[in-house]
This record gives structure tokens, sequence and C-alpha cells, in this order.
């Protein structure tokens, strides 16, 4: 009984050790299109957290949006160097923009170069209840934190 009592803790607090190492502040997505259709459509990921430590201990590199992966780097609102640098106690942001081009403008590509590109994904970790998953390290040990749920904004008119 106190083993199972003991899993229950460590499952409900999962969420709670990650925010151990940074605040949530806010998830929001919001679509948009070029206006032409060549210039394609999609969808602006911005997620916003506050570090406890800086870049040199924890790095944001992952996120599954749904089973889409995708690459992210933080950046450090307001501060002009590289992608992925920040420091602690500040507010960093992580964007993704899922893009969607029409194959009928020119865009197709081949079976092979499909292939290369499922290759080099990688598949989501665990199942996961929220909108999203994100992937991080610290102090290189791999973490993960579930997004619930993106606040939409409305529709943008205007590629990003």
């Amino acid at each position: 009984m106190k083993t199972i009592f003991a899993l229950l803790i460590l499952a409900s607090s999962l969420n709670v050790n990650c925010q151990k190492n940074f605040e949530f502040v806010s998830a929001t997505s919001q679509s948009w299109h070029g206006g032409r259709p060549e210039s394609g459509y999609g969808t602006k990921y911005e997620i916003t957290l506050i570090p406890k430590k800086g870049s040199d201990i924890i790095t944001f590199d992952r996120i599954w949006i749904g089973d889409k992966y995708f690459e992210v780097k933080a950046v450090q609102n307001g501060r002009k160097v590289k992608e992925g640098i920040f420091d602690a106690g500040y507010e960093v942001s992580i964007y993704v923009n899922d893009i969607k081009v029409p194959h009928s403008m020119g865009k197709s590509i081949s079976i092979e170069e499909q292939n290369e590109i499922d290759k080099n994904k990688i598949p989501v970790p665990h199942k996961y209840n929220g909108e999203a998953l994100l992937s991080y390290t610290y102090r290189g040990k791999r973490k993960y934190f579930e997004i619930e749920k993106f606040q939409h904004k409305e529709e943008d008119n205007q590629k990003q």
C-alpha cells in the first residue's frame, strides 16, 4: 500500500518538479496565412517561461505539438544575442512556426527526400494528455514538460 501511495505522489509531481527548474508563464497559438496561395499558411506557437538557471544548466531543444516534432531554441526576451543563450530569472520565449505550403505550387518533394525527413524525426517519447510536450535538458538529464493547452489568438493575415 505504501508503494502505491509513493508512486501516486511521484506521478502527480512530474510537472511540479519541472516547475522547480522554470516557471511556466504562457503558451499561445495563432493561425496565419500569407495572402497568396504560394505564400502558404500555418500556425505560430509561442511558449514563455522564466528559467531558474541559465542556458549553461538548462537547454530547451525539442517540442512535440500533437505528434509533430520540432527542434527549438529559447530566446531571452529583449536580448540581442545568439538564440539559445539566456540568463536565469529572465523571461524567455520558444517559437515554433508550423508552415504549410501547397505542393501544387512546385514545392513537391521526392519519396527519397520525404523518407530522409521522416528518418530524422524523433518519435514522441511518451504519451501525454495536453496539446504539446516540451523537452529540455537540465544538468545533462533529459526532462519533459506537458503543455496542457495553447491560448488561441486571433488569426494573423500576414506570413510570420
